[in-house]
């Protein structure tokens, strides 16, 4: 009898706290099962009693009458957005990619400045005919062009343009020629120091040479004195 009071007494506490230890062990092992099949709406349902004993269940109906039915979320509330994180650094560039299609015109721009005076002497535009003019706003010191013959002209430049000590250019005015431009060729012939205009420039005009044509009074021609 004086040995088993002090053997009982050290084996009493290590009873309770196996007890003790065995219902934490079910309690955890109950939580796991439950948190394994949360129900399709993503909570996990408990019935719990006044004195603080939780009993998961899978149904709130069957807690019992001295239980309360609660229910607890799996996913907690969405947090705030966090900062945004610092700008990357720049990739490489990429492959130039294909042409593409050429775009429509653009409107036509605004007229430019009128440009320099050219360093022609003179020069003039001749419509031809019995009665030739020149066209005023493309002739440049000439006074007059007269009719001396079928296809032949004098031009006589203004005081101080001497047109032996000049070089002429003369060229076919086709869009103001009379004779349509076909096969044959128009050309136009100039004649300097003669002597039916002296102190002038005499032109000759040739329609349809190719086909042996001769003067005419059809043919408008340019003429430039540099």
């Amino acid at each position: 009898m004086f040995l088993s009071r002090p053997l009982t007494a050290r084996l009493r506490p290590r009873l309770l706290v196996g007890v003790a230890a065995g219902l934490a062990l079910s309690a955890l092992g109950t939580v796991a099962l439950a948190t394994d099949s949360p129900s399709s709406s993503g909570t996990i349902t408990a019935c719990v009693k006044k004195n603080g004993q939780v009993r998961f269940v899978s149904s709130a109906s069957q807690c019992k009458r001295n239980e309360t039915a609660t229910t607890f979320n799996v996913n907690g509330a969405s947090g705030p957005p966090g900062p945004p994180g610092p700008t990357g650094p720049q990739g490489p560039a990429g492959p130039q990619g294909p042409a593409g299609p050429q775009g429509p015109a653009g409107p036509q721009g605004p007229a430019g400045p009128t440009g320099p005076a050219g360093s022609a002497k003179a020069y003039a535009v001749v419509i031809p005919g019995a009665t030739p003019s020149f066209v005023a706003s493309r002739t440049k010191n000439f006074d007059s062009v007269t009719h001396l013959g079928l296809g032949t002209y004098c031009l006589k430049p203004s005081t101080g343009i001497d047109p032996n000590g000049s070089a002429v250019v003369v060229g076919l005015e086709a869009q103001l020629s009379q004779l349509a431009i076909g096969s044959n060729v128009l050309e136009v012939y100039d004649y300097q120091g003669n002597t039916d205009c002296p102190g002038a420039i005499e032109i000759v005009t040739v329609a349809n040479p190719q086909s042996g044509g001769g003067g005419s009074d059809k043919v408008a021609f340019t003429l430039l004195l540099t």
